[in-house]
């Protein structure tokens, strides 16, 4: 029976890594393209994403809550007008030196935790 716990656990534990994923811009493109990134399909709750310098990635949705996801930007993060980027109380974004957050008007593009922390349009540059 304890080896049965001990399976189920580790069943569980596999899962949730398996999960997450390293998703780095591959090209210019949008953020709902899964061609656009490495991982091979658009970015989900727990992934690590990364935009290159030199990369271009355009946020054209409304995005889901997501969990736990941590974006790094060294490129550019562009938000078409309306769109945003919402992530959970563990998320973060990070911006370089080298990266920039862009957007058309001015209004919420990246809310944590239910909190507004960019509000666009930019650009604005990193570090942030």
């Amino acid at each position: 029976m304890n080896y049965f716990k001990i399976g189920l656990i580790c069943v569980f534990i596999l899962a949730f890594n398996f999960s997450k994923a390293d998703c780095t811009a591959i090209k210019d493109g949008d953020w709902s393209n899964p061609t656009s990134w490495s991982c091979g399909r658009v970015p989900a709750d727990y992934d690590v994403i990364t935009i290159p310098v030199g990369f271009i990635i355009n946020v054209d949705i409304n995005s889901p809550t997501y969990i736990d996801m941590v974006i790094n930007v060294d490129g550019t993060l562009n938000f078409d007008n309306g769109q945003k980027i919402n992530l959970d109380c563990g998320g973060q974004v990070n911006v370089s030196p080298t990266g920039r957050l862009t957007g058309g008007n001015p209004g919420s593009k990246i809310d944590i935790c239910g909190e507004t922390v960019w509000n666009g349009p930019g650009p604005t540059s990193g570090p942030l």
